[in-house]
């Protein structure tokens, strides 16, 4: 395995697991061989609203993914982090929707469409059967993404033009015959409350020769923000020249995003962009360069009590999102999309066999989501910390380290109220005991400065490693703490985990972690048919067990096709068994066969006298 080390933007993440509010992953490396692969080329939504291609995210970049609210059952969009991200070689499709969006993806990637979640390809029965798209559904997005284009030195220009027109001063004073005979004034000023937009500038200025001084500049309510100023002649002259305006494509789209930071609202309430100033003659020149990018402009009513005009971009959500990605604005709090309900869909025209090998890429995120191409689409998130392998696929054979992950626990004040008492899983995409943490000790460091946020703490691991940090356990008035476990069998393990702690070893971890005070659980995850004797599990461990967790074998996110290996090559007579179970004639089989399965687990629970929880298609089951 190759172990690399890296230090992490952040560590703390938004959870989309059952039960918790947060994650935290110590180290990237996920073995669950994911199949839900797309196109190197795809373009993915990040959080500032510009785009980038799939093969150069980077583990720690922030993108938009969406989110289900379990109460009203919408799904939401929200900013996610990118946890691991690989390449592999798949049969290649390609979707054609309408709004001029196409998207190559291999067969089991999956769609958010209006109609649930869906495969690219499928069939009405047999092995492949599942949902699938096909032309009568339609998929749900934002609408067509383009790739965010570089800054040239025209649209530096038209960037300053529009900054330094909407909210600077650009100006001479003529004072001749009060102190002297001439006394002429040069003054250029801009200081904004958002200073993103201020260092633009000056950076741009800087590049066209023109050094600028930083000062404090004092605004209406007395707060004090940033801003640069110069008083030369020749840098005032210098200024009036380089914003000159021009019509050429790229000025005018400077100019769209200079005039959207100094003038502009994204709608906290509405995907909507609009632009205000008093200038007439300003307005009309951005009128003039939004509709040079197809835009649709409209007036909206004049303000009387501050002659303020304004003008508005029409077109909901996909124009909104069009708008940042073209112009590329510096203030990115502007772009509104987190919270905003998922409406839009594209409907499919057409879905093609490309009938050939293309590489392709995949992500983990914190939502299990993302956008790619303007459309939602799963990734290979195990929803619920399932793992069933530790490195199982070429690409799980490296290890990144967080080197920095206890540095990055929130120390001041303000932030740790943020997460105080919120519930915190570690971990959800990797094991935070596997063996090198030996070596690197970064939950020691992790503990220690999780305390004086004083959460809700879930370790989740399958080392008995775990034992080490009993000692800082105590410190948290609220943690569980357990292990998976899927067989009791040791040589049955270790086919599909040969690298985690034994069977042996990881009951004595639970045994010792409950002697010790600390609550515990085990989690059997996942659920072997015909191999996990989960009756065993229990009945050998519950008197040292708080409560026991329940997950079956989702085929659907598993990777079938080294299952059915695994099954062929170790245990050929359970195949067919496994084909009827997760592959059956009917429909409602596999579903009767869950429901069986929840009924047999509910009355052995409740015989026995054990807490349990159950975690079957990810829809919670509570005792």
């Amino acid at each position: 395995m190759k172990i690399k080390e890296i230090k992490a933007k952040s560590i703390i993440t938004k959870s989309g697991l059952p039960d918790s509010d947060f994650v935290i992953n110590p180290y990237v490396g996920c073995q669950h061989g994911c199949i839900y692969c797309l196109d190197g080329e795809t373009l993915i939504l990040m959080a500032d609203g510009t785009t980038k291609l799939l093969r150069d995210l980077k583990v720690g970049d922030k993108i938009y993914g969406v989110r289900k609210d379990e109460n009203t059952g919408y799904y939401y969009y929200e900013v996610t982090e990118v946890l691991a991200h690989w390449r592999t070689r798949k049969p290649a499709i390609k979707i054609i929707m309408d709004g001029g969006i196409e998207i190559v993806c291999s067969s089991d990637h999956r769609w958010f469409s209006t109609r649930g979640w869906k495969y690219t390809l499928g069939r009405m029965s047999g092995r492949l059967r599942r949902p699938y798209l096909t032309k009568n559904n339609a998929v749900h997005g934002i609408g067509k993404l383009i790739t965010t284009p570089q800054e040239s030195d025209l649209y530096m220009k038209g960037y300053l033009s529009g900054i330094i027109r909407g909210d600077g001063l650009l100006k001479s004073y003529d004072y001749s015959g009060r102190r002297r005979n001439k006394d002429i004034q040069y003054q250029f000023r801009l200081a904004l409350i958002d200073k993103d937009a201020v260092i633009r500038a000056h950076n741009y200025l800087n590049k066209f020769g023109i050094k600028t001084n930083w000062f404090k500049f004092k605004i209406s309510d007395g707060a004090r923000v940033d801003g640069i100023r110069i008083n030369s002649k020749s840098s005032y002259r210098r200024i009036k020249k380089l914003i000159e305006f021009t019509s050429e494509s790229e000025y005018l789209r400077g100019f769209a995003a200079g005039i959207f930071d100094a003038e502009g609202t994204g709608g906290s309430d509405s995907s909507t962009i609009r632009i205000l100033n008093t200038n007439a003659q300003l307005l009309e020149f951005t009128k003039k360069s939004l509709r040079n990018f197809g835009f649709h402009i409209v007036d909206d009513k004049p303000n009387k009590s501050t002659n303020c005009k304004t003008i508005r971009i029409r077109g909901g959500l996909g124009e909104y999102i069009r708008f940042f990605q073209i112009t590329n604005p510096a203030i990115k709090r502007k772009m509104v999309l987190k919270g905003k309900q998922v409406k839009n869909s594209f409907k499919v025209k057409e879905i093609i066999n490309l009938r050939e090998l293309r590489e392709m890429y995949d992500i983990t995120t914190g939502t299990g989501t993302f956008i790619a191409n303007g459309l939602v689409s799963h990734n290979c998130y195990a929803r619920f910390m399932k793992r069933f392998t530790d490195h199982h696929e070429p690409w799980g054979e490296f290890l990144d380290v967080k080197i920095n992950a206890a540095d990055l626990i929130p120390k001041k004040q303000k932030e740790i109220e943020k997460y105080k008492g919120k519930s915190i899983t570690i971990s959800s995409v990797t094991d935070p005991y596997q063996p090198a943490e030996k070596k690197y000790q970064l939950m020691r460091g992790i503990l220690k400065n999780l305390i004086p946020l004083e959460p809700n703490l879930c370790i989740l691991t399958k080392s008995d490693l775990v034992l080490r940090d009993i000692d800082l356990f105590k410190s948290f008035k609220k943690l569980v703490a357990g292990v998976s476990l899927s067989l009791l069998d040791d040589n049955l393990r270790k086919e599909v985990e040969p690298f985690a702690s034994s069977v042996e070893r990881r009951i004595n971890a639970v045994k010792e972690l409950k002697k010790a005070g600390i609550s515990t659980f085990i989690f059997i995850s996942p659920m072997f048919p015909e191999l996990t004797d989960w009756k065993e599990i229990i009945l050998k461990t519950k008197n040292f067990v708080d409560e026991f967790w329940f997950e079956d074998l989702s085929v659907k996110r598993a990777n079938w096709g080294d299952i059915k290996e695994w099954l062929a090559d170790r245990h050929p007579k359970l195949l067919k068994r496994y084909g009827e179970i997760y592959f059956p004639e009917r429909r409602d089989w596999y579903d009767m066969y869950l429901k069986n399965m929840e009924q047999q687990i509910r009355l052995f629970c409740e015989e026995n006298k054990v807490n349990f929880t159950i975690y079957f298609h990810h829809q919670k089951s509570l005792a």
